[in-house]
């Protein structure tokens, strides 16, 4: 081939040109085509389906219905918590002898059943339902069984809730949820409590006796002085230890403030009946108030907690003695489990409120020695 001569381009791929070649191209791309067409297919079928399930809620008639329960039953692979509602109307826990439920903690259970939302449809497949955590508790599985019914048993709501997800854009919780004996799952908008521990359904508040309130305040520790602390008036700020001996002093004008507000928001962690206990060689703390309510309280430690039991009685004639018999009738069955802090404050020695002595001054011989003893 000379340099004048055009050269013939090569093909880039050879074997196009030939019979078999072609045949493989006309394959090739027919396999392409195919595969764009699941793939159009699929993305057409999700965008449809997408479109096709608008959110909407769990349990439409909840709020109504919800009137109407008398047993909650919360399970997990651990445990089963039961709340129920006793013939007075009150919920209590069954499995802390039925001692009085949360009024708040049941009434958000009860307001975010019924504004649980299903945003978006999962499998329905029952051999996919451990990837979403929805497993019956009953097999062994990691999902938590809601069940609230009527007194004829009626289920009221009957949900499996499975893994949690991250918060949307709304801030809410999110998990993967069925309704019981269904297979069709969906992911859920809505703050939904799991706990199966009894002690995080309790009524929590034992006593609740503002500062305000509080004019002296008597301690008698199991060892230790008796000692009382006090103020004149409801404006006065501090309350002081009455009755110091001559060189004693308090270590602060505010060390005894924390015993005078003890009583404010007085918190169970647990419960047992009164009988379950024993409070021989208690510590005792007695709150007596401005206008005559007393408030005593018995603290011992047994199994290393702290357990307490509660009393009122009001000034004879006084006004308050509704009050007073109202917090015996409430609190005079039980023993309560409190917090580790709350105890020692109940239980303080008048010596961690005073100034520890001067040191004596060492005695000297008339050479100016100390003298040995």
């Amino acid at each position: 081939m000379t340099e004048t001569e055009p050269r013939t381009p090569r093909p880039i791929l050879p074997f196009l040109g030939t019979g078999r070649g072609r045949r493989l191209a006309a394959l090739a791309f027919g396999t392409i085509v195919a595969i764009l067409a699941v793939i159009v297919s699929v993305t057409r079928e999700s965008s449809e389906t997408a479109v096709r399930f608008k959110p909407a809620a769990v349990f439409p008639d909840f709020e109504t219905k919800a009137a109407g329960a008398n047993l909650v039953t919360i399970t997990d692979k651990s445990r089963a918590l039961h709340l129920r509602k006793i013939e007075s109307g009150t919920w209590v826990v069954a499995e802390s002898h039925d001692y009085p439920a949360s009024v708040n903690r049941l009434r958000g259970l009860f307001l975010n059943l019924s504004e649980l939302r299903a945003i978006e449809l999962k499998t329905d497949r029952p051999d996919w339902q451990a990837s979403l955590g929805l497993v019956s508790p009953a097999s062994g599985g990691g999902a938590t069984l809601i069940d609230v019914t009527d007194p004829n048993g009626k289920s009221l709501a009957s949900l499996m809730v499975g893994d949690l997800q991250p918060g949307g854009q709304s801030g809410q919780d999110r998990a993967f949820i069925r309704a019981n004996g269904a297979a069709q799952a969906y992911l859920a908008e809505g703050d939904i409590p799991l706990e199966t521990t009894p002690s995080d359904w309790l009524e929590p508040t034992i006593v609740d006796l503002p500062r305000d309130r509080v004019r002296r305040v008597a301690l008698t520790p199991a060892n230790g002085k008796a000692y009382a602390i006090s103020r004149p008036t409801p404006k006065d700020v501090n309350f002081v230890v009455e009755n110091l001996e001559p060189g004693q002093a308090m270590v602060s004008e505010i060390a005894a403030n924390g015993i005078g507000a003890g009583a404010i928001n007085v918190a169970l962690d647990d419960v047992r009946p009164i009988g379950a206990i024993d409070f021989a060689g208690a510590s005792r703390i007695a709150y007596e108030t401005f206008d005559g309510l007393t408030v005593t309280m018995d603290v011992v430690t047994r199994e290393d907690r702290h357990w307490l039991k509660v009393e009122a009685a009001a000034v004879a004639g006084s006004s308050l003695a509704a009050e007073a018999q109202a917090i015996s009738k409430r609190t005079g069955a039980w023993a309560y489990a409190i917090p580790e802090w709350k105890a020692n404050l109940f239980m303080k020695p008048v010596d961690q409120l005073l100034k520890s002595p001067p040191a004596a001054a060492p005695v000297k011989d008339d050479k100016g020695k100390k003298k040995s003893h």
